[in-house]
């Protein structure tokens, strides 16, 4: 997936991604600590930047099982791969949507400087 990207340099990497996860939120961590190490791997920097996106709220109510609050948990833990931060957005969600409306960028900038 980012093997055509390895030759540009990087300051640092924004990610924003999680919901499909949801169905199966236990472990996410783990996968997302091997991303990590695989994606400094690539770009030869054992200490790159990596910003992600706290999933926000979503729906009239959470899910029967929980699966959301287990994985903003999961993502929450993440904090613990070295030089990683969280952009938090819990408080932009909108029931109806799942993208959300204010830009993701700035979240992501405040978290980085």
């Amino acid at each position: 997936m980012i093997a055509p990207l390895r030759e540009y340099p990087v300051k640092g990497i924004l990610w924003y991604q999680g919901e499909s996860n949801t169905g199966q939120p236990a472990g996410y961590r783990k996968l997302f600590a091997a991303l990590v190490r695989d994606w400094r791997r690539n770009w030869g920097s054992a200490d790159l930047p990596f910003i992600y996106v706290q999933l926000a709220n979503f729906g009239e109510e959470d899910d029967a099982q929980g699966n959301w609050a287990v994985l903003r948990e999961e993502r929450r833990r993440s904090l613990e791969v070295p030089n990683t931060a969280m952009a938090v957005t819990i408080d932009v969600g909108e029931y109806n949507d799942l993208h959300l409306r204010i830009c993701i960028n700035v979240r992501a900038s405040g978290v980085a400087v």
